[in-house]
């Protein structure tokens, strides 16, 4: 497989369609340093589902791999997400050994909270449901001193808190978590808390209530958002 083809066919799309006052827009809402195109996310999106339709019948999960470590490595803020939307294709060939290597992007590539949440929303999750003894390695992400890990550790648990996962790993992760003088770590924690409490909303609120004292109040205000107007007082009184 030719890598070099797609590679230059995904950057001349996106270079089609650069919006400047978004590009520049975009810098300014990242707190950390990024290098974007300017273009809006759906549209990255449709150029990366066109590439992966186009070479789907040749390309291997080892070629997205590559793909999307190339594109990692030249640092466009863009290009990763082409990449990790094309790998979120061969879910079905997930293992632990795909779940190290994802874990190696955390340390190695991740620098922003948006490559950090799709990694984890896309491409990691899916890993942990099947192979619960992995939410060991979750817990230990917590003590880590790189902050996208940390924030990982709760972030990879937003689509299984959703869908009822895991609700005592997630309340114990908040409970590490609530602390952190990180607001990234305190909204991806409160994300997940909120996620959750579309299926335990009176064991989240139980929580919260029992926590609160020692809790970032960003992670309380994201938690809380689904709450009831009495619920939501009581939580931050």
């Amino acid at each position: 497989m030719d890598l070099k083809k797609i590679v230059s066919g995904v950057r001349e799309d996106l270079k089609a369609n650069v919006t400047e006052h978004y590009r520049v827009g975009s810098m300014r809402f990242f707190k950390e340093t990024i290098r974007p195109y300017g273009v809006y996310i759906p549209k990255v999106r449709r150029i990366s589902d066109k590439y992966y339709k186009s070479y789907k019948d040749e390309l291997t999960i080892d070629d997205c791999f590559k793909l999307t470590e190339k594109f990692f490595e030249d640092g466009w803020f863009e290009e990763p997400i082409v990449g990790m939307q094309m790998l979120s294709k061969f879910k079905k060939e997930f293992d632990v050994k795909v779940f190290r290597r994802f874990e190696k992007w955390l340390n190695k590539y991740i620098s922003n909270w948006a490559h950090c949440d799709l990694l984890c929303t896309a491409l990691v999750y899916p890993i942990v449901i099947d192979n619960p003894s992995l939410m060991k390695v979750l817990h230990k992400w917590t003590k880590s001193s790189n902050r996208w890990v940390v924030r990982a550790a709760a972030v990879t648990l937003v689509v299984p808190a959703k869908k009822g996962l895991f609700k005592k790993d997630c309340l114990i992760i908040a409970k590490k978590l609530k602390t952190s003088d990180d607001d990234l770590v305190l909204k991806g924690t409160g994300w997940m808390l909120r996620e959750l409490a579309k299926n335990y909303r009176k064991e989240v609120y139980n929580f919260l209530m029992k926590e609160k004292k020692n809790m970032g109040r960003v992670m309380l205000r994201y938690a809380i958002e689904h709450f009831s107007d009495p619920m939501k007082k009581k939580v931050m009184a």
